[in-house]
């Protein structure tokens, strides 16, 4: 389903994603879509994918939720060796701080489209606006090498708590942040 959801993308500079994902017992489905415009800033993307969350909650289909995906788009650039000046250092933290990462010649533009589920597993799929393909990855909660930031902590805490909720999933331990 994250590969599918990640090959649709081929418009850039679109709003972000946010998808309900509806498991029959033999299928999963995508569910409701909600659009977030580029211009939303990414402190407020946590509360509002609960929003949508908490909604689909109380819908038609909320015996089925089971997976949450969000699809956004970002610029990336690798950060300075420990062998490089302190001026490489400072002007990179400082257009990381400015929000100027996109402006950088070494910048990258990709979209990554993140999937959780109720079991608190994670799946995910980026593609690079100058390559073709998708670097695809999984990860079972307390997988070291799972992505981490508060989007993916948003997204995880979300489809975790519709598991305790719709489908009666003991309390998963989300106080342990290297699990969570």
């Amino acid at each position: 389903m994250t590969r599918g959801i990640a090959g649709m993308h081929d418009t850039w500079d679109s709003p972000h994603l946010f998808i309900t994902l509806h498991w029959d017992g033999q299928r999963l489905d995508r569910g409701s879509v909600a659009l977030i415009p580029p211009d939303v800033h990414p402190d407020s993307y946590p509360a509002r994918m609960t929003k949508i969350a908490s909604n689909s909650l109380k819908g038609e289909h909320a015996d089925t939720l089971y997976a949450f995906a969000l699809q956004i788009e970002g610029w990336g650039v690798v950060p300075p060796d420990t062998d490089a000046s302190a001026f490489e250092r400072k002007r990179f933290l400082a257009d990381q701080r400015g929000r100027r990462l996109h402006a950088r010649p070494d910048a990258v533009e990709f979209a990554t489209t993140f999937c959780a589920d109720v079991h608190g597993r994670l799946w995910s799929a980026t593609q690079r606006r100058d390559r073709d393909g998708l670097q695809e990855s999984f990860h079972e909660p307390g997988d070291p090498g799972r992505p981490g930031g508060r989007f993916v902590r948003a997204l995880l805490s979300i489809a975790v708590t519709t598991g305790v909720v719709v489908h009666d999933l003991p309390v998963p331990d989300v106080m342990d942040e290297e699990k969570w």
